[in-house]
């Protein structure tokens, strides 16, 4: 899987194909981590918490340019059409 991200910075384009990787290969930690907003930078899981104040805070602090936020739902989350 190839993702690139729009807008870039400083006119590069910023993949987070390594962060993606990541993510798919940690999915037993990630259910782990339900209820949290985690930081992944490149192979790497950065923060997790409950407060996204917290995860900003880090990664100002770490100087993270252009980190990937993900929330990890509590519950898989599905859309359902009721046609009646």
């Amino acid at each position: 899987m190839r993702t690139t991200m729009e807008p870039n910075i400083s006119g590069r384009k910023i993949s987070c194909e390594r962060e993606l990787n990541w993510m798919e290969k940690n999915r037993a930690m990630l259910d782990q981590l339900k209820g949290h907003w985690i930081v992944v930078e490149r192979e790497e899981l950065v923060i997790a918490s409950p407060e996204m104040n917290a995860v900003v805070a880090e990664v100002r602090r770490r100087g993270i340019r252009a980190p990937l936020i993900v929330y990890v739902p509590e519950q898989q989350q599905t859309h359902t059409v009721n046609l009646f």
